[in-house]
């Protein structure tokens, strides 16, 4: 038999890791981050102290092994609410081992995790059921439902093993019926289901329209507090943006944060939870909301946030600049799309962008814009590859992994583009078990622009991107690297506008911090230990999100300083919980990155982009 003290171990950090975490009123807690994280955390610290065991017997290696299965799963989350309610639910069988009243923490953060995720359960059956309903024909709709409805009796099953206190067979049953309400989702999506997301479409025609989007409100006529609720415009007006009112701009809300309703600043609006200076509850006008109206919107955000179609995709045009539009491809199920498409600036002279708007659909994983002085493609025209820009002749301009980035640049700052200008749009989607993109690829991009004149300072680039990671299999692993401003031949102090980072899913942190400069090793990198040595207080960016990483604006006035002659030092932890060793690469499912981008002023006069890639090494 395994030794009792690692079970009893394993209890209690279990317990603490759950019960850290409280789980929210909407019950959408077993999926949190905070949460997934803490699981994790624990699950491997138990790993690591029964690999540190001398001898051990089957028991031991059995239960190695079901943590490591657990492990591996929970690696997996941070892709979206549904999914990682599923891996969720897959993990905690392995972990249903430990027997219930071995320790009180333990079984009641695991009876609380195992309540809330049935509870989670009824978003997938009614997210399930509101897809197979939008299905156009009588046959289809059928198909779709009884589908549904197997996905019902999954969680009916797990409800009467949760009762009996068989948490195998509860959590078994869970997660059969997660797996067959995301296959009846999928069916009724690939039967013409009218909506990607129900509850949008919903929302949009019996919300929005006819209580919010009125002639003195929300309307694209009188757009109240900046804010547009007609037609299509809701997603793009809600999804991601800061929130307009300063008392709840200057506590970080957005008007709709994918995945939390009650962090959300529309929830907030309707439900009547504002904190002080926030304005007053809506509708201002005519009755209060009724549940089903509330109940869709916390079930959409609690979703993602999705769209409910392709014609959610959409901005006005700039009223100067110009627009990118990139039209919809396929992204085939199990694969990734990279598509470069080629463009011509829409202006007929010189003109500064002061501010970038991006929208695109779910399974986005990056879009990158560059410029090029020197190529000539034909306008419209694009292509399928995972090569690498040539930083020679392409500069990137601005940069986006968010469905929605609208970006203002600090006052007197601006991107400068020539008439007519070569412009590539570089877009990434992935469609495999990891993301998924349930409209395919397209993309928004919307360019404003002031006359070169009133805009005197131009932005710059810094972009490094490590290509000597490996990453060994079953173990966490450390990459740095970093580099100086003067490096580039910028002798003055700059000021970062804007930063972001960029891995794949194995990522668990990726840190920014300032670099003076010193300690550099022979190809004028920072040496081993520099991050360290420059210590948290310099840290000015940092993301624990591989698939929607932030990016971090800093408002006007309060930019990052960086004397001459100083820097940026990044770091990427990683875990790879596979068998063989993992790759600097482009593709999601098979390789890593560790891409650091840097927005600065003054930029170089020539445009350039300051890239600071490291040779490949194997």
């Amino acid at each position: 038999m395994m030794h009792p003290w690692p079970r009893r171990l394993l209890a209690v950090w279990l317990g603490a890791a759950l019960l850290a975490v409280p789980l929210p009123a909407w019950t959408q807690g077993p999926t949190s981050a905070a949460l997934l994280a803490g699981l994790r955390a624990a699950v491997e610290q138990c790993i690591a102290s029964l690999e540190a065991m001398p001898g051990g017997d089957g028991a031991t290696r059995r239960a190695l092994g079901r943590l490591r299965e657990a492990d591996r799963l929970l690696s997996r989350t941070g892709r979206d609410h549904a999914a990682d309610a599923l891996l969720l639910a897959r993990a905690l069988g392995p972990l249903a081992a430990a027997p219930a009243g071995l320790d009180a923490a333990l079984e009641a953060a695991r009876n609380s995790a195992i309540d809330a995720l049935l509870n989670e359960g009824t978003f997938a059956l009614q997210r399930a059921g509101d897809f197979a309903d939008n299905v156009p024909t009588p046959a289809g709709r059928k198909r779709a439902a009884r589908l549904a409805d197997r996905g019902a009796a999954a969680f009916g099953v797990a409800d009467t093993h949760r009762l009996r206190d068989d948490l195998a067979g509860c959590l078994r049953a869970a997660a059969r019926g997660f797996r067959v309400c995301d296959r009846a989702t999928r069916l009724s999506q690939k039967l013409g289901s009218s909506g990607h997301n129900a509850d949008l479409c919903w929302l949009k025609s019996r919300l929005f329209a006819s209580t919010c989007a009125t002639t003195s409100c929300h309307s694209a006529a009188a757009a109240k507090g900046g804010l547009v609720l007609e037609g299509d415009r809701p997603f793009a007006e809600l999804v991601g943006i800061p929130a307009a009112n300063a008392a709840a701009a200057a506590a970080g809300k957005l008007r709709v944060r994918p995945g939390d309703p009650d962090g959300s600043f529309l929830y907030q609006k309707l439900a009547g939870t504002l904190g002080a200076g926030e304005g007053d509850s809506m509708p201002q006008v005519g009755i209060p909301l009724g549940g089903e109206a509330l109940r869709r919107v916390v079930s959409w955000i609690a979703q993602g946030a999705l769209p409910c179609g392709p014609e959610d995709i959409t901005l006005p045009e700039p009223a100067s600049g110009f627009q990118i539009r990139i039209p919809p491809f396929d992204v085939p199920v199990g694969s990734e799309v990279q598509r470069n498409y080629y463009f011509k600036a829409g202006i007929d002279q010189a003109a500064v962008a002061t501010r970038i708007e991006f929208i695109y659909p779910p399974g986005s994983h990056h879009f990158n814009l560059f410029t090029s002085d020197t190529e000539d493609r034909p306008d419209g025209s694009f292509e399928d590859t995972f090569d690498a820009i040539p930083f020679q002749t392409w500069s990137l301009r601005a940069s986006s992994q968010r469905q929605r980035l609208d970006w203002t640049l600090p006052p007197g700052v601006g991107i400068l583009f020539a008439p007519h200008q070569q412009i590539l749009g570089q877009i990434h989607f992935v469609n495999s078990g990891l993301q998924t993109s349930p409209l395919g690829g397209m993309a928004v991009v919307n360019v404003h622009t002031q006359p070169p004149e009133e805009i005197p300072v131009r932005l710059g680039t810094m972009f490094g991107q490590n290509k000597s990671i490996a990453l060994p299999p079953h173990a966490e692993s450390t990459w740095d690297l970093g580099t100086t401003f003067n490096a580039f031949g910028i002798q003055d102090p700059v000021k970062v506008s804007a930063v972001t980072g960029h891995f794949h899913w194995r990522g668990k942190s990726f840190e920014v911090r300032l670099w003076d400069g010193q300690n550099k090793d022979g190809n004028g990198f920072p040496q081993d230990g520099e991050f360290d040595r420059m210590g948290p207080q310099s840290t000015i960016y940092r993301s624990d999100d591989w698939n929607e990483p932030p990016f971090r604006i800093f408002p006007s006035g309060q930019e990052v300083e960086v004397p001459a002659g100083w820097g940026v030092v990044y770091r990427t932890i990683f875990y790879n919980p596979s068998d063989t060793f993992i790759f600097f690469g482009p593709h999601v499912e098979t390789e890593e990155h560790a891409n650091l981008f840097v927005y600065f002023y003054p930029g170089p006069p020539d445009g350039k982009t300051l890239a600071f890639p490291l040779p490949f090494q194997r």
